[in-house]
């Protein structure tokens, strides 16, 4: 997962960038932003991709400011003070369902807000308190083909706010970020109303396994250490292998050691016995301390659990249109699924905010070692009754991705081998060839 990956090589961990970020309404001067981290997130806003459901969207920075009418102070008519602006519009699929594109575009923007994050960045979700006229020149909108959904000021968080969020404070129309709903509103197990218990799905879908990704041809593993800080360690399964040799090697030579004469002076065996025991101890601690930090150490249950509670909490830390926090997740033991739901009578963005939702969960899943696919089931069909004003988007399934990364790795070791016998057999049909020719010249 790309995110994790730059989450990582900024040396933070998701989980806190997730905790960390919140909606930033008031900005710093630009002199606050590093210019090695404006470029970084500039690039990556130009990164070509697709949302998870297949909807083309691109994105692009601007360092014009950009009016908010007063939701962003900062953002004044000067053009080299306040936050930069990042806009994103999607492609118009004709046939797809609008909400798929909401969902899709939601789940990518906030990858954006999430990488800005890491950087140490403030962000704010817009999707409607900006002028749009200027968030068109800025991405060169083809009015015909695309749609502007939102639009994010970035920069130096800074105390404050602008003369709107003031008043809607006042108004009471925005609300407190830390005020949560109870997971029994909006987590459910098996049916609509039961509240997950997560020792009930840490048991379901079992211990986790170290996640591990490719990189200029090396393996990455990420791990935790004892001390609970998460670190990323490098290594080529050549590099295990070669310990892991050492060690056999070791303990050949203590057995060596043990079958020496009696005759040896035995104060010098038991010296040069305790010296090597020591290195062995020494190496083989190495090796069985990578083995024990890949499976993440922590696999009692009430530990797993809390990781699930930990994964369910990140969705709730995702942003959400006047905070109305409506998405809704029912766990299905049976086949190791999360299905997601939206509940809201706001049609315009709450599958904005079902998109943001899922970065959170699928972030949160990889990080702890569960990766799965999303998928949008056609016509599901649910063993509970859904209450009005809900309805299904689309679910995750733990393990899925697992067994096609397995079935792409068979492919490809088939594939290797096949290539290996034809390289056989060229060889041969050559030496073949240069033998009937030195038979030739003989004669």
């Amino acid at each position: 997962m790309d995110l994790l990956k730059i989450i990582l090589a900024e040396g933070k961990n998701p989980m806190d960038v997730m905790t960390w970020r919140t909606s930033v309404r008031s900005y710093a001067s630009r002199s606050n932003v590093p210019t090695k981290d404006r470029h970084k997130l500039i690039r990556l806003c130009h990164r070509p991709g697709n949302g998870v459901f297949g909807t083309e969207m691109r994105f692009a920075g601007t360092k014009k400011s950009m009016g908010t009418f007063g939701f962003i102070k900062g953002s004044s008519k000067s053009k080299t003070d306040g936050p930069y602006f990042i806009v994103g519009c999607v492609s118009s699929n004709v046939g797809v369902p609008e909400k798929i594109d909401k969902i899709d575009f939601g789940y990518e923007f906030e990858k954006i807000i999430l990488y800005a994050a890491a950087f140490g960045l403030g962000t704010c979700w817009m999707g409607g308190t900006f002028r749009t006229k200027e968030a068109r020149q800025v991405i060169g909108l083809n009015k015909k083909e695309e749609k502007i959904y939102a639009v994010t000021p970035f920069g130096a968080p800074e105390k404050g706010g602008g003369w709107a969020i003031k008043l809607f404070k006042k108004m009471g129309v925005l609300s407190d970020r830390n005020k949560r709903k109870p997971n029994s509103e909006i987590f459910f197990q098996n049916t609509w109303g039961e509240e997950i218990d997560f020792g009930n799905v840490s048991k379901a879908i079992g211990e986790p396994s170290p996640l591990v990704f490719t990189n200029n041809g090396k393996s990455h593993v990420i791990v935790k250490v004892k001390n609970g800080n998460e670190k990323t360690i490098k290594k080529d399964q050549s590099q295990k292998q070669e310990e892991e040799n050492e060690n056999v090697e070791i303990e050949k030579e203590l057995q060596n050691i043990e079958n020496e004469k009696e005759n040896k002076n035995e104060s010098l065996k038991s010296s040069q016995k305790q010296k090597q025991k020591q290195k062995s101890q020494k190496k083989i601690k190495v090796v069985l301390d990578i083995e024990v930090i890949q499976k993440l150490e922590e696999t009692k249950e009430e530990n797993l659990a809390t990781r699930w509670k930990n994964i369910f909490s990140a969705i709730t830390w995702a942003p959400s249109a006047i905070h109305e926090q409506d998405w809704r997740v029912v766990f299905n033991k049976e086949n190791r699924s999360f299905h997601f739901f939206v509940e809201s009578k706001r049609g315009h963005y709450c599958y904005l905010n079902i998109g943001i939702a899922m970065l959170h969960f699928e972030l949160s899943c990889v990080w702890y070692g569960w990766s799965g696919e999303w998928e949008k089931q056609k016509n599901p069909k649910f063993s509970f009754k859904l209450p009005k004003n809900v309805k299904y988007c689309c679910t995750y399934t733990i393990g899925k991705s697992n067994i096609k990364g397995k079935e792409k790795e068979k492919e490809k070791e088939e594939e290797e081998e096949e290539e290996e016998e034809e390289k056989e057999k060229e060889k041969e049909k050559e030496k073949e060839k240069e033998e009937e020719e030195e038979e030739e010249e003989e004669n």
